[in-house]
């Protein structure tokens, strides 16, 4: 007789599937914002000369999200494998990548509010 996985520790992983979606989605929408930062400087007129533009920084931010979907979607169909198998979870190096990366991204953007101020 087969056994079937506990349903808690399902809907556990899809929970934590959906709250690094949402995550995605906030990356993605701060850099929405950070590329469109440049509307906001020139509708005040304010010099510019900083080394890289907002462009290319909200462009890092929306591809910082949708590498966390692809991250997250790999993650979350390979524990639900080992779940149905009733195998360990290996140790996810999911969230300190991510950490890794958006401190990277939060210091360009650090260096860059200081340069146009």
């Amino acid at each position: 007789m087969e056994k079937k996985p506990n349903s808690r520790t399902l809907l556990s992983n899809e929970r934590t599937f959906l709250s690094w979606l949402r995550t995605a989605v906030s990356l993605m929408a701060f850099g929405f914002v950070v590329s469109k930062f440049d509307l906001f400087l020139n509708l005040h007129r304010v010099h510019r000369h900083a080394a890289f533009n907002e462009t290319f920084l909200g462009l890092a931010w929306v591809g910082s999200g949708i590498a966390v979907i692809v991250m997250a979607t790999a993650h979350f169909r390979r524990n639900r494998r080992r779940i149905e198998q009733d195998a360990l979870l290996p140790t996810s190096p999911l969230p300190l990548g991510l950490a890794i990366i958006l401190g990277l991204l939060g210091v360009l953007v650090f260096i860059y509010l200081i340069r146009v101020a």
